[in-house]
This record gives structure tokens, C-alpha cells and sequence, in this order.
């Protein structure tokens, strides 16, 4: 079965490319304040057509210190939450399986490779290669179109946990906040299922650093 590039594919983020300035760098290219190195975008530096709030079966967790941002980075757990709970809270975004191939090579830095997504089943991860975002993840399509994640190949959940970055964390918020409809308690209350981040800031303290304020909005 022959695929064009410019199929649509909703990529879903539970990282920094929450927050869709940060992601625009994986399409556009360029530099964003506050970071190291340059994002070589993609071959086809459109906008997402759409994008919204997605909710994974699973939860993140921060590991492999980032020399971009400093600190751990989100990988989703490779296996699903289970009871009272939460999974992770992310965006989908709406491009084309171009756009899509070059963003899951910028997270590995690695050329750009054909991705294969349709063959995933939904809840299948599938190795593609080497990269600390190496395994796809397909999630529950919408409407008879593929959402794909990608994650580390070995269980992140395995793997030393790492603090993430204050200012990581907060681009995370930011996007968040931007898709999600809720209250800034709320999206704290999220980022601090990870026990690596809870073990670090308290609901104020994180409130704080994150706003700005003492008092949500």
C-alpha cells in the first residue's frame, strides 16, 4: 500500500512540544530563548491543521539529562495506568506523515526516515531505530485517522529518574493550559503525579514557579 507524505497523521506530545511555539520549531526551525541548539525543522515548515487536548493510558516519566533544556525529559511509560490512576495529559497535533517522519527524526537526531503508521494496531509499540525517542506508539485513531506518540525504546519507567527543569516543566504547563479546559490547580495537580517532581516542589511551590502567582487564575 502506497502512502503520500502529505497524508494527515495526528502526532500526540506529552513533552515540551505541549506548548505549540516549542513545536513549531520542529516544523519552521530556529532557536527558542532559554535553550541550546537549533531545530532544523521539517521539509514542510506549514502549521499544524488543527490540534487538541489528548489524555494517554499511560503516565510519563522524566529520565537521560537533556543538554538542551537541563535536567530529565518526559517518556511515556510503557505500560498503562491502571485504577484510580491518572494518565498523562498532552496535545495532538494535525500534520501531514511528512511532517511527522521529520519530527520524530529531529527527536532522535537522525536523518530523515519513512515511518510506517499505518500498520500499527492502537496501544502497539513498535521500534524504529536507535534515539532516546526510538518506539512508536499508536493510540485510539480519530475518526479513521491514525494518533501517534513515540517514547525510549526500553521501558522509561525502568530507567533512573531524572528532575526535570523548571522551565521545561513550565513549557509543559503553558501548553497544557493553552488546550486544556482547566484551572492552573489542576494542571499542577498532573505534573505532580510523576514522583521524581513531587519528591522536588510542593502544589504551591510549583504553582508559583510556574505562574508567577501564589493564587491561580
Amino acid at each position: 500500500m502506497h502512502h503520500t507524505s502529505d497524508e494527515l497523521v495526528w502526532y500526540a506530545s506529552y513533552g515540551s512540544n505541549c506548548d505549540a511555539s516549542r513545536f513549531s520549531l520542529y516544523l519552521e526551525g530556529g532557536h527558542r530563548e532559554g535553550t541550546t541548539g537549533n531545530h532544523r525543522g521539517a521539509r514542510d515548515p506549514s502549521p499544524p491543521r488543527d490540534s487538541a487536548a489528548i489524555e494517554f493510558p499511560s503516565q510519563i516519566t522524566y529520565a537521560g539529562r537533556s543538554r538542551r533544556w537541563g535536567g530529565g525529559v518526559a517518556f511515556l511509560e510503557h505500560h498503562h495506568v491502571t485504577g484510580a490512576t491518572l494518565g498523562a495529559l498532552g496535545r495532538r497535533y494535525l500534520i501531514t506523515r511528512g511532517q511527522f517522519e521529520d519530527v520524530v527524526a529531529q527527536e532522535n537526531a537522525r536523518p530523515t526516515t519513512p515511518v510506517e503508521t499505518d500498520s500499527l494496531s492502537p496501544g502497539e509499540l513498535r521500534v524504529t531505530g536507535t534515539g532516546w525517542y526510538g518506539a512508536l506508539v499508536a493510540l485510539e485513531p480519530v475518526k479513521g485517522v491514525p494518533v501517534i506518540t513515540f517514547t525510549s525504546p526500553d521501558p522509561p519507567e525502568l530507567a533512573p529518574a531524572l528532575v526535570p527543569a523548571l522551565e521545561y516543566l513550565r513549557t509543559i504547563a503553558v501548553g497544557l493550559h493553552q488546550i486544556h479546559n482547566l484551572d492552573w490547580d489542576r494542571i499542577i495537580e498532573r505534573l505532580l503525579v510523576p514522583t521524581v517532581v513531587s519528591a522536588r516542589w510542593n502544589h504551591d511551590e510549583l504553582l508559583l514557579a510556574i505562574t508567577g502567582t501564589r493564587d491561580a487564575e
